[in-house]
């Protein structure tokens, strides 16, 4: 909008950016549809029901917007950028956002090693959903 040019500058760029592809994101997300389509399969395996169950224990415990914006960030402008991402899906989603987003999320040192990126659509779902959750509430 004009309104968006006129504050922005280039440094709120990013925010900017991971603001928008958040809410649209969850707006997929919430209306059963895929924000992550052209990702590849090794991206998309859903966490078996222990880890998934880890894992909403320990969103309970971080700052959700926070996590999802980095989230965000991982999945577009380091996961899904890449040429050749053999292997890629086997790094642990904390050690990702460490060292791709060099994360300020308070906690992300406590998610399960286990969470890894081949999990990021579910974890990227997951996330959402339980934000919902807390909406409602």
């Amino acid at each position: 909008s004009a309104k968006a040019r006129q504050y922005c500058r280039l440094k709120h760029t990013l925010s900017l950016w991971r603001l928008l592809t958040v809410e649209k994101g969850r707006r997929l997300v919430l209306s059963n549809r895929d924000p992550f389509e052209d990702f590849s399969e090794v991206f998309k395996q859903d966490m078996d029901d222990d880890l998934r169950r880890h894992f909403v224990e320990w969103l309970r415990k971080v700052d959700l917007d926070a996590f999802m914006g980095e989230l965000v960030e991982l999945a577009w402008l380091e996961v899904n950028n890449r040429s050749d991402v053999a292997g890629l899906e086997e790094y642990s989603i904390k050690d990702a956002l460490d060292e791709f987003c060099h994360s300020t999320v308070k906690g992300v040192d406590n998610l399960p090693d286990e969470v890894q990126l081949c999990h990021l659509v579910h974890c990227w779902s997951e996330s959402v959903c339980y934000q919902a959750s807390l909406e409602e509430k």
